[in-house]
């Protein structure tokens, strides 16, 4: 009877009925058996230590002061030398009308790492910037997520999604959900990914992956509404971006 029920547990996750909770909250790490909770609770792992927070800090000037917008990040290349790391830009840039003087990003590791990064790119119309820093700021290695394995590949409806961030006072936070298709965007000149892992403000630059780990998607929009929608950026956009840049092609 206990095997019939984690089948049909095993199946309805499968098919992303379970809504979009907290692998903590779903899987015990004591829990043996199924394979599926096994490579969800190693894909959480692995995400967990891929994903950055980052923190902007803005200098209004003297009047208003200082301001702080806060994201997420994940790693997706690696050199002899640096490590690489991609988020939205507006989580990094200020996209309001007031003037200020100056921004400062910083970011950190799962391991507890704290830097400033070098900055190498960034590009409003896709919404993504590109960072660097070296190795030897890190006290541990970092491995970049996979960002070739689903690329040109074709999405399944329903295939189950993971989505990894750091949204308030919850850092490194990773949801699972499904892959519900594509969407348009208003002001937005082309097709994004549309799941209902749950996000909020603060998964803004981090991973959407596969129940592998691979990446499908930085995380961008949510709907203030329904928690349980969210929108990425692919991995054609995101490939596009990073082309831009030649330095990364040897990385």
């Amino acid at each position: 009877m206990k095997r019939i029920l984690k089948i049909i547990i095993l199946l309805v996750l499968m098919v992303g009925l379970v809504g979009c909770n907290k692998i903590d909250e779903i899987f015990d790490d004591t829990l043996s058996g199924e394979e599926l909770k096994f490579k969800l609770i190693e894909t959480r792992n692995r995400l967990q230590k891929q994903n950055i927070i980052i923190k902007a800090t803005i200098d209004f000037g003297l009047i208003r002061g200082i301001g702080t917008q806060e994201g997420s990040g994940v790693v997706i290349a690696s050199d002899e030398v640096y490590y690489y790391i991609i988020t939205n830009s507006h989580v990094v840039d200020y996209k309001g009308t007031d003037t200020y003087k100056s921004i400062t990003v910083k970011m950190g590791t799962y391991f507890g790492d704290e830097f400033e990064p070098e900055r190498l790119n960034g590009s409003t119309i896709y919404d993504l910037a590109l960072f660097r820093v070296e190795k030897a700021k890190l006290t541990n290695e970092l491995e970049p997520i996979n960002i070739d394995a689903r690329y040109n590949d074709i999405l399944i409806f329903g295939e189950m999604v993971l989505a990894v961030g750091n949204p308030g006072l919850t850092k490194f936070n990773v949801t699972f959900g499904s892959y519900e298709g594509t969407a348009n965007l208003k002001n937005v000149s082309y097709l994004v990914l549309r799941h209902n892992a749950t996000i909020f403000e603060g998964n803004s630059g981090g991973a959407l992956t596969d129940i592998d780990g691979n990446l499908l998607g930085i995380n961008t929009w949510g709907y203030e509404e329904r928690i349980n929608l969210g929108f990425a950026i692919g991995l054609d956009e995101i490939h596009d971006f990073l082309n831009s840049f030649d330095e990364l092609s040897g990385a």
